[in-house]
């Protein structure tokens, strides 16, 4: 344990200045709160809080140092004393640096799940901290300000369960009639009927049916995700074959826009830790959206290629582009991007926010990159490779 922490709290060190140029910019991308404070403020507590929790994964750590009131806690404090900070945004704050500092370490080099679970640790204790500090510090200050934040946070955890149930309730309600048909559609395309008009329409319908099928699914795993109970197996993944399964489940939907698909797969293969069906499931999702938002006879292009210790997945658009404005959020949830295009076919706005969670489920990351409207945009996936040696030869 001792040389876990060791390892993690060198890595950490030397990527401290790192973590704090994306956490910045992502902070002030995302949360509201944080135009309203200096820029040094801004860094300063946050430094230090890293700092401390680089002593803190040290072996040696002395306990005062664990124990003493923290750099979170002032942190949070004097997030307190700003009026525009809400505690929502406090724990955003968190919630960034510790994907800020997952991605950054990610990055160096592949950590086991013991690693990613101490370094998870460290940083719950900061967010506990700070957190706590911040409700203390308002109690005193508005007693009942804090009973109604208690209450607005107690009412939006109702909403937000009753929403996952609805989820849940849908997904299952789809399944039955929906089977039926696509069963229906099925003995209808093995009659070879002669009617070319009647073949389109049952092509048609057969598509539709699937699609719908395909976003049943995707509604109950995104409840799975909120309550927490999705499955991932994993196994060793050659990335190629989970990439060329997703471009031919989603070749139906790309040949109906009449898109150019381009496909670039390493001649060697590329072995990952994954599950082989949600890894599908993510990939689909992600390239089934490049085709529903791109004009009819665009080209969407499928990239795979090595980073270091990383897989990198790049999926990239002929499309109506992303707003600057929308890009912090375009992997929120039933998300819906208005683009003025007729031609752009809108979805429920679940199928990025699942392929995230998915790709974070895989140790992973997701971003998004466009140069505005009318642009185009580029979605890039990274995930951990397994070492050589870690794979099994053919035949053992």
């Amino acid at each position: 344990m001792s040389e876990l922490l060791s390892e993690i709290a060198t890595r950490l060190r030397a990527q401290v200045n790192e973590v704090l140029r994306r956490w910045e910019a992502r902070v002030m991308a995302e949360v509201p709160a944080a135009s309203t404070v200096d820029t040094k403020e801004l860094r300063d507590h946050l430094h230090i809080l890293l700092e401390q929790v680089v002593i803190a994964l040290s072996p040696d750590a002395p306990p005062e140092v664990i124990h003493a009131l923290t750099t979170s806690e002032r942190h949070g404090g004097e997030r307190a004393l700003l009026e525009s900070y809400s505690l929502g945004e406090v724990l955003q704050e968190y919630s960034i640096l510790r994907r800020t500092v997952l991605e950054v370490l990610e990055e160096a080099r592949p950590m086991s799940l013991e690693q990613r679970a101490i370094v998870n640790d460290a940083l719950e204790q900061a967010l506990i901290g700070a957190s706590t500090q911040y409700a203390l510090i308002q109690r005193r200050a508005d007693h009942e300000q804090m009973e109604e934040a208690r209450a607005e946070t107690a009412a939006l955890a109702e909403i937000d369960e009753n929403k996952t149930q609805f989820l849940a309730w849908l997904g299952h309600e789809l399944r039955t009639p929906l089977s039926a048909m696509t069963n229906a559609l099925y003995i209808l395309d093995k009659l070879e009927l002669q009617d070319e008009r009647a073949v389109r329409q049952i092509g048609t319908a057969t598509r539709q049916a699937q699609h719908m099928s395909r976003l049943a699914e995707d509604l109950l795993d995104l409840s799975r995700i909120s309550r927490g109970t999705l499955e991932v197996r994993p196994e060793r993944v050659d990335l190629r074959s989970s990439l060329r399964d997703a471009a031919e489940a989603s070749k139906p939907l790309l040949e109906e826009r009449g898109h150019r698909f381009h496909c670039v797969l390493p001649d060697e293969p590329v072995w990952i830790e994954g599950d082989p069906v949600r890894l599908v499931q993510a990939f689909s999702n992600i390239l089934n959206n490049a085709a529903r938002y791109s004009p009819e006879g665009g080209e969407v292009r499928l990239c795979l290629e090595r980073e270091g210790p990383l897989a990198v997945v790049r999926v990239e658009d002929s499309g109506i582009g992303i707003d600057p404005a929308m890009l912090p959020h375009i992997f929120d949830p039933f998300l819906q991007i208005d683009s003025g295009s007729p031609q752009a076919i809108k979805g429920l706005g679940i199928g990025l926010a699942l392929l995230r969670r998915l790709v974070e489920m895989h140790g992973g990351t997701a971003t998004a990159h466009s140069e505005g409207l009318g642009h185009g945009a580029e979605f890039v996936i990274r995930l951990p490779l397994i070492e050589a040696a870690d794979v099994p030869s053919e035949g053992a």
